[in-house]
């Protein structure tokens, strides 16, 4: 009789196994520490306490401290024995078939574990008065000496971690990472640092509410007093007081809600019941984003981290999705958005096993939905959703979602986009000397001295005062805010004498590549944002990017390398659009051709005078 399987008619080898179990998808130590902590939450912990143990070790001939073990504290329910051993076991779990909270798949705690370290000691103690110990060792499961779960036993917590805990309660775990051969960071600092954020972010609910405390500490070898550290929420909202984010917006929320509207309800009818996902938006105040390139200030380097959409499930973050945003246009990390849907949608999200992604919201954000109709047989992407509706198809709630998303993006960049109207100037009173706007209004006090009259000089002759109020009121028609709309105008108009011209962007209708009209004496220049020339070369009218490193670049050479590719595009910008030019002349018949020739020339009498001007 044998006490454990015969090697030679194993299915499969214990060793291929264990291997591709560590291969379990975990982004980094930080997200398998996740799954302790959402373990702790759903066993009911208050406190959650992630403790790292450094060790002096020989590293290149030289001594240094380096990590060596990692565990998860907590003061839940504990586990009896039956539940401990089926804890540590695959697909196994003690929540697999929870559709309530955190768990589900009973893959976390072994999953987790492995994908960091070798070994994982487990103690428990459920108030019966003894701590029960287990563990799961990947160098006995290769070679074949553990073919099964130990049966736990009665065994005191090591003194090391009992010393260095913040709070042991009478019910809890520990859970103990031991030879860390996977582990990204070799430092207690470079976990700490990076799960800082991740863990304040993904728990935050948690955090806001007071329902958890989670602590991060790091300890020295035998040294129990270490430093520790309490994860402070991380909303990417921004709605939350207290918060991680950089001064001055750490006790005060950095965003506000988006509207009376700003949180809209889908309803959900799935396997017989009605559920409820949740889009919340958020945009930043004013005052965030006053100073010139806030987004190179830390507050703004926060937010670009937490750029994206966060999808939320049972209170807990699951990822923070980019699918749907322009993420080249640096201004979306001023948008605050959440999806928030219960465990019973987990199959219409698509949650994955390790619950780091939600596969379903993530392609449907990445895919063309016209061709995805026309690939399908429908005509249009609204008689193609009409479909999915009519036959329960379930990607029909998430392309219905991602459809509000997509309005709510558009609606929001408009905000964000007349927000950041009107700064730039600093403490300048006027537009600097040599800048395009002095140029041309000085060419065209030069035109009107020789004689050439504009539509827009008569309102010259207003009171100061008055053309400012004008301007305010102009600008505040087009979608400025009120207090940016007179930044603009104070700065264009005032004593130190007037600026004729005002270069604007604003998303027209129509093809023209800018509109102009005149108010308050003021030529305002409107350029189509959404004109292909306005990505290719009217984004160089940006005068700031050649004195200040701007937002998307955080080095010297990669400031230039972007002032580089800035130019090439301008160059390519401005021949395309003379080319476009010659092909409407060539287009023209008869007299039309020879008025266009006329405007060409008049045009470029007037622009050699506007030129010269620069010297």
């Amino acid at each position: 009789m044998t006490t454990g399987p015969v090697q030679g008619h194993l299915i499969f080898s214990p060793g291929d196994i264990i291997d591709s179990q560590r291969d379990s998808g975990y982004k980094n130590a930080a997200y398998a520490v996740g799954e302790l902590i959402d373990n702790s939450i759903q066993a009911g912990a208050r406190n959650v306490e992630l403790m790292c143990r450094e060790r002096m070790n020989l590293v290149s001939q030289r001594a240094r401290y380096s990590l060596t073990q990692i565990a998860v504290l907590d003061d839940g329910s504990g586990m009896d024995s039956e539940t401990l051993r089926l804890s540590l076991r695959f697909g196994q779990g003690t929540h697999k078939n929870d559709r309530d909270g955190m768990g589900r798949f009973g893959m976390g705690l072994p999953s987790a574990s492995i994908s960091q370290c070798t070994r994982v000691n487990v103690y428990s103690w459920d108030g019966s008065g003894r701590t029960l110990f287990t563990y799961l060792d990947v160098d006995e499961i290769r070679s074949g000496s553990m073919y099964e779960i130990p049966e736990p036993v009665e065994k005191e917590l090591p003194t090391i971690w009992r010393d260095s805990a913040e709070h042991i309660g009478e019910t809890g775990t520990l859970v103990i990472w031991d030879n860390l051969d996977r582990c990204a960071w070799s430092s207690a600092d470079g976990l700490i640092k990076n799960s800082e954020e991740l863990i304040g972010r993904m728990y935050r609910k948690f955090i806001m509410s007071g329902d958890a405390n989670i602590l991060m500490s790091k300890f020295k070898d035998s040294e129990t007093n270490g430093v520790k550290t309490l994860a402070r929420p991380n909303d990417p909202l921004y709605l939350s007081p207290n918060s991680s984010t950089p001064d001055p917006w750490s006790k005060e929320p950095m965003f506000e809600k988006w509207s009376d509207n700003w949180e809209k309800t889908i309803r959900v009818t799935y396997k017989g019941s009605e559920h409820e996902i949740k889009l919340r938006h958020s945009l930043p105040k004013a005052q965030a984003r006053e100073e010139r390139n806030a987004g190179t200030l830390p507050h703004g380097k926060h937010a670009r981290r937490n750029t994206g959409v966060s999808i939320v499930r049972a209170n807990r973050e699951i990822t923070l999705d980019t699918g749907l945003l322009n993420v080249s246009d640096e201004r979306t990390r001023w948008l605050g958005l959440e999806v928030e849907f219960p465990p019973a949608l987990d199959e219409i999200f698509g949650l994955s096993n390790n619950k780091q992604s939600s596969v379903i919201f993530s392609e449907l954000a990445q895919t063309d939905i016209n061709d995805l109709a026309l690939r399908e047989g429908y005509r249009t992407h609204t008689q193609f959703l009409h479909a999915l509706e009519s036959d329960g198809d379930l990607r029909f709630p998430i392309l219905k979602l991602h459809g509000l998303i997509q309005s709510s993006i558009t609606g929001m960049m408009s905000e964000v986009k007349n927000q950041g109207r009107g700064r730039g100037q600093g403490g300048r009173r006027h537009p600097d000397p040599g800048s395009a706007e002095d140029i041309g209004t000085k060419v065209t006090k030069t035109r009107q001295e020789d004689g050439n009259v504009g539509q827009s000089d008569a309102d010259e002759k207003l009171p100061l005062s008055e053309r400012q109020q004008i301007l305010i009121e102009h600008l505040v028609k087009r979608g400025h805010t009120k207090e940016n709309a007179t930044k603009i105008a104070m700065f264009h108009l005032n004593e130190n004498g007037p600026s004729k011209y005002l270069f604007d962007s604003d998303e027209l209708d129509g093809a023209a590549f800018f509109q102009v009209n005149h108010t308050a004496g003021v030529v305002n220049v409107i350029l189509n944002s959404r004109h292909p020339a306005f990505e290719h070369l009217a984004e160089t009218l940006d005068d700031s990017w050649a004195n200040e490193p701007h937002p998307i670049y955080e080095s010297l050479d990669d400031h230039i390398a972007g002032l580089t590719a800035r130019l090439a595009n301008a160059s390519v910008g401005l021949k395309l659009l003379l080319a476009a030019w010659a092909r409407y002349e060539d287009e023209q018949q008869g007299d039309q051709q020879r008025i266009a020739q006329d405007i060409r020339f008049d045009w470029g009498l007037i622009s050699r005078d506007f030129l010269r001007g620069m010297g």
